[in-house]
């Protein structure tokens, strides 16, 4: 006997009911059914999670604002749910194999060579869309700075200027649960189906014709939907450009244009800063990230460092492949990665015993309502990494180095560490302040904080250094000999950051009553909320660091 549906499998139709509120038109019942077709015949990462975007974000929306729990929606979901996370397992697994067994050789890679020679053959690299955007005013005064610091450390400056390398032409900008998230493109480059493919999700998504969820099919190949704008995922190829112009062993560093390298640590370069950094093996790493701990945001590809080896470009091709990943961006990509590449390396170290079979991965997906949490992922990551090469400040990596943020802090982002910041730097602990902690991070990067950072970024140089944005740092006071003599600059913690200490005195101060949570709960659930706030991790915060970061 047909059913509606046809030529969709009566199991998937059956299913799609079963997903569905009893009051969903057949329309998009078939719809669904259609897409939970691709669901059980994907067999790669890219087509699995094609299909699941759109179903949660197409079919989802029947859910949003309403609680699922103890419905029979609610196990539906999860078993379809269930289903997806097994078939990307094994593929992922499978596109894995290779890497741990074949392609990743711990031992007897490029040597850096050594100083100066190693920071002359690098390169401070920044990215962005256009000529002009680097030309804007609330951008040129960052890029003067960052332009006088490679100068000034004989490194070479590059600005890539050219934008993606792969055309993603944006056809819609759904806004879930915030705006500017999940941007639906075509990569199609014939005008004919450009026109096509903006005529089916405009049906789709504006005009509620559900029944052409069943043509998706049609468009795997060339249909996109990110979570962020796509054009970030174009500083891979830029890291990867100026990567085959550097010297062998050097390093490509990355910014995001926003940030700001301290004047006072100018006698010293990031290079040989990144290099001090306490690697597992003898070998320099070859890939170089800002190290976190639960909590906060897991990765910010504001700041990676790839040296010019082959594995650093091995590691480059795994961040990249990962843009044809439905709901993918960057920053979680770039996150994936560490995890795959240090999974390989575990196996390899451990004979096969360790790795990562990639569970983190399906948290990357929006749910079954279409919203989707970095949090959510970032605090999988964080014990996924643990079981790999070791908890926070105290990863065991030969491969890559999980730069200390509380020796060297390469990427300190007020935005996301201090949410109360108001838009004022003594609440960044930025500038001095009576009763306030005085940070000196080596980089501070002002992502978030919109139009408002150039003025932070000005003010931050004069209060603290009596500096200038609009000139390069000249004169005896900044001679590398004059720096270099002060102890306070030289010290092995001098541009690191207590910023994990502070939030976690002030989560103690906020929950002082022992009377409430969480404090009654069983003992296990507050040694994960402590442990959560930064209060456990190495070395352990404690009531001195607390006097002194508060005032008291």
């Amino acid at each position: 006997m047909q059913h509606p549906c046809e030529p969709v499998s009566a199991a998937n139709n059956s299913i799609a009911r079963q997903l569905l509120p009893s009051e969903a038109p057949l329309t998009a019942v078939c719809g669904l059914a259609a897409l939970l077709e691709g669901i059980s015949h994907c067999n790669t990462v890219a087509a699995c999670s094609f299909y699941w975007v759109f179903s949660v974000l197409l079919f989802g929306v029947w859910h949003r604002g309403q609680s699922l729990i103890h419905t029979p929606q609610a196990k539906a979901w999860d078993d379809l749910h269930l289903s997806l996370q097994k078939r990307i397992y094994k593929a992922r697994a499978a596109d894995l194999w290779p890497l741990a067994r074949q392609q990743l050789d711990l031992y007897g890679h490029t040597r850096p060579p050594p100083m100066p020679a190693l920071e002359q053959g690098s390169v401070l690299l920044l990215y962005g869309d256009s000529p002009a955007y680097f030309e804007q005013p609330e951008v040129s005064p960052f890029v003067r700075q960052l332009r006088c610091y490679a100068s000034t450390r004989g490194m070479r400056f590059a600005i890539d200027s050219k934008g993606p390398r792969v055309q993603h032409k944006q056809l819609a900008r759904l806004d879930v649960s915030i705006q500017g998230e999940f941007f639906v493109g075509t990569t199609a480059t014939d005008h004919a189906m450009v026109a096509e493919t903006s005529e089916l999700v405009a049906d789709l998504f504006f005009r509620g014709r559900h029944e052409r969820a069943r043509e998706l099919q049609e468009f795997e190949g060339t249909m996109a939907v990110h979570y962020s704008p796509p054009l970030h995922f174009g500083r891979i190829w830029a890291i990867e450009d100026k990567l085959s112009k550097a010297a062998p062993g050097a390093l490509v560093i990355y910014f995001d244009s926003d940030v700001t390298i301290r004047p006072d640590s100018w006698h010293k370069g990031i290079v040989q800063r990144l290099l001090e950094q306490r690697v597992s093996g003898k070998e320099a790493a070859h890939v170089f990230v800002a190290d976190t701990w639960i909590g906060t945001e897991c990765v910010n590809s504001g700041f990676v460092a790839i040296r010019n080896t082959r594995l650093g470009r091995r590691f480059l091709e795994l961040w990249r492949e990962k843009l044809w990943w439905a709901a993918s961006w960057d920053q979680a990509a770039l996150a994936e990665t560490l995890l795959e590449f240090t999974g390989a390396e575990a196996w390899k170290l451990s004979g096969g015993t360790r790795h990562y079979d990639s569970h983190c991965a399906p948290l990357l997906l929006p749910v079954v309502d279409g919203t989707f949490s970095f949090t959510r992922y970032c605090d999988c990551w964080q014990g996924a990494l643990e079981s790999l090469v070791g908890p926070y400040r105290r990863r065991q990596s030969r491969l890559v180095s999980f730069v200390d943020p509380e020796v060297t802090e390469v990427n300190f982002i007020p935005n996301n560490l201090f949410w109360d910041h108001n838009y004022q730097l003594n609440r960044m602990t930025l500038v001095p302040q009576a009763g306030r902690p005085h940070f000196r991070p080596l980089v501070v990067h002002w992502a978030g904080l919109g139009f408002a950072r150039l003025g932070l970024m000005r003010t931050f140089l004069k209060q603290n250094f009596n500096f200038s944005a609009r000139s390069c740092p000249q004169g005896p006071r900044w001679a590398a000999a004059a720096l270099a003599a002060k102890p306070e600059l030289t010290a092995r913690r001098a541009f690191g950051s207590r910023a994990r200490q502070l939030r976690c005195c002030e989560k103690l101060r906020h929950h002082a009553d022992r009377r409430g949570w969480p404090w009654t709960e069983p003992s296990e659930e507050v040694s994960r909320v402590v442990h959560w706030w930064g209060c456990s991790e190495w070395g352990a915060v404690t009531a001195e660091d607390c006097a002194e970061l508060l005032g008291r």
